[in-house]
């Protein structure tokens, strides 16, 4: 194939020269011998004055990229290899990955294949349940790497310390957090309901420092402890920020405090909590509510005659696709303006 062949000392000019205008071929590997560098060639172009070297033929190696089904090609049957997931969830540097029945006997020669395919990652773990109970928690199993569920995951400029099977955590709604974070406007109050480690509260304690207050409300104590630890491992103000530990209602039964905007950030249940949110939500504001995608018109419908039962209207409800609830199932977050 057509290369270009350079000195080593003008290496770095010419591969800077070849991306920029679109000559570098990156279907190929590059090639050193001696003193010469031999760079592959997407096509023949005439060398600039200020570039030494020479447009010549030589033979170089295809990148084959790195797959999970690749580096289980001689270890899987075809048959097994398609039923590989093709996402997991990544949370700080453990991954956690839902096996298939099929896949079980084999599950630890998958879990090692993965540590060496992504080298951030220092433990596999697979579900070994579904999210449940009052802490909305989910036990995991290890498979390889190190023998730990604490890890210290990083979205958008923050860190949240959490142990992953002790504390509801979802990197999927990423995005949605700093969304809604970014709509926080100083001098406002924030309520965010059922908090967990604090991905909310930091988030908008870090887009938004000129907040008034946040006021974080956790009934699980093993989350109330890790948030804790991240209000000072983010070196955010105490005093703006307001943790307690306990049931939402008991919580907001000792004040009478209201707040521009309300967080529920749990899906299905957070309609037991929407009269007692209307109760601590000033006029106007805004209330944040997670439903799934695929009942999304028949809710809107719902949150509308709900409010409307409290004595307060919705002036605005849209939404956004915040993250999948399961494959292909979408989340859905409602920003509603009530009045």
């Amino acid at each position: 194939m057509k290369t270009l062949k350079v000195p080593l000392r003008e290496a770095e000019k010419a591969k800077q020269y070849l991306l920029k205008n679109n000559l570098y071929d990156k279907e190929h590997l590059l090639l050193r011998e001696k003193e010469h560098l031999y760079f592959p060639l997407a096509r023949i172009f005439k060398l600039p004055p200020f570039l030494k070297g020479e447009i010549t033929e030589k033979s170089l190696k295809t990148i084959v990229p790195q797959t999970l089904s690749g580096l289980l090609e001689k270890e899987l049957t075809p048959q097994e290899r398609a039923l590989l997931p093709s996402s997991f969830d990544v949370i700080g540097d453990i991954l956690i990955i839902e096996m298939p029945k099929a896949l079980e006997k084999k599950e630890r020669l998958i879990a090692s294949s993965l540590l060496h395919l992504y080298h951030n990652i220092k433990v596999v773990a697979k579900k070994a349940d579904i999210h449940s109970g009052v802490y909305r928690t989910r036990k995991i199993a290890l498979l390889a790497g190190e023998k730990r569920k604490e890890t210290i995951h990083t979205e958008n400029g923050i860190k949240l310390k959490l142990d992953v099977e002790k504390v509801y955590f979802s990197p999927r709604t990423s995005q949605e957090r700093s969304r809604v974070a970014q709509q926080v406007k100083p001098k406002e109050k924030v309520l965010v309901m059922f908090s967990g480690c604090g991905p909310y509260v930091f988030n908008i304690a870090k887009q938004q420092p000129k907040v008034e207050k946040i006021v974080s409300i956790e009934i699980n104590p093993e989350a109330i402890r890790c948030q804790k630890e991240n209000l000072h491992l983010n070196n955010f103000f105490s005093e703006k920020i307001e943790i307690y530990q306990g049931d939402v209602r008991k919580v907001l039964s000792q004040t009478k405090d209201t707040f521009h905007r309300i967080l529920m950030p749990l899906p299905k249940d957070s309609v037991n909590f929407l009269d007692l949110a209307l109760k601590h939500l000033k006029q106007p504001g805004h209330l944040y509510e997670f439903w799934r995608e695929d009942e999304l018109e028949k809710r809107k419908k719902e949150l509308k005659e709900l409010i409307k039962k409290e004595k307060r209207a919705v002036k605005n409800i849209s939404a956004v696709k915040c993250g999948e609830y399961k494959p292909r199932v979408f989340r859905i977050c409602f920003d509603i303006l009530v009045k």
